[in-house]
């Protein structure tokens, strides 16, 4: 049986050729076959990114540059459209969004036919949100609805209340992420706490293996999206741990 990192490795060889995109790749890009070429999206420039988040200078020489700057809850995709890329890659992105199944359909509307959409999430039990509710996806057609496209104090709340301490490893960390074991009663203390984590951009929601399938194929069904599904893996306890999906556009 293939650890995550191979089977990353297989679906990139298998999947991905021509240009593509990849988002929020950080120092983390996907490998991707040799004749491939990749644009890189993030919401903030390798400057800003290493400024923003200090413990990310461990790895400055591995950060990607960003090629085009883009707010994946706020921003226009119509940039990519018609520019014949053949694949996407969004792997540990989606879980950051406010607003996922917007993500989904904008990306649909900006893939040609035949590209495929490389999407990967984490398993929520075998990670910091271990402790957290799963989302459900009656919330997330909500947001949709909505058109929400701003972090809310509910999803902050959630977050620094139920994220496990065992991955922080400095106190200055720590302190980064909680008051105690609570949030802070002053006002102004707190205002400061959601400003950072809004500026770091957390995990908005959390899904389990059974529950992010359950809501991919129940997006895809209710936006009417001509996805098929070429491929998946589902990981546990594997580094990392992770469900993946191969998706391609066919009409």
């Amino acid at each position: 049986m293939c650890i995550m990192s191979d089977v990353r490795k297989q679906f990139s060889e298998k999947y991905l050729r021509g240009r593509g995109v990849e988002f929020g790749a950080l120092h983390n890009p996907l490998a991707t076959p040799v004749n491939s070429q990749v644009l890189y999206v993030d919401r903030f420039t390798k400057v800003e990114l290493l400024g923003k988040f200090p413990e990310l200078n461990d790895h400055a020489d591995r950060i990607v540059e960003t090629d085009i700057t883009l707010d994946l809850d706020n921003g226009d995709f119509s940039v990519f459209t018609g520019q014949n890329f053949q694949f996407f890659i969004a792997n540990h992105v989606i879980e950051h969004l406010v607003n996922p199944i917007r993500f989904l359909k904008q990306i649909y509307d900006a893939m040609q036919v035949g590209a495929i959409l490389y999407l990967s999430v984490p398993d929520k039990d075998f990670t910091f949100d271990k402790n957290r509710k799963l989302t459900s996806f009656a919330h997330l057609w909500q947001e949709y609805e909505k058109d929400t496209t701003v972090l809310s104090k509910a999803h902050l709340n959630d977050f620094i209340l139920n994220i496990t301490k065992d991955h922080i490893e400095t106190e200055r960390r720590k302190k980064m992420y909680f008051s105690g074991d609570k949030l802070p009663w002053n006002m102004f203390t707190r205002q400061k706490l959601y400003r950072l984590h809004r500026k770091r951009s957390i995990h908005v929601h959390v899904w389990d293996q059974k529950s992010f399938d359950a809501f991919l194929h129940a997006s895809i069904e209710k936006l009417n999206l001509s996805f098929r599904v070429l491929d998946s893996t589902f990981g546990k306890k594997s580094d990392p741990s992770e469900m993946i999906y191969i998706l391609e556009k066919t009409s």
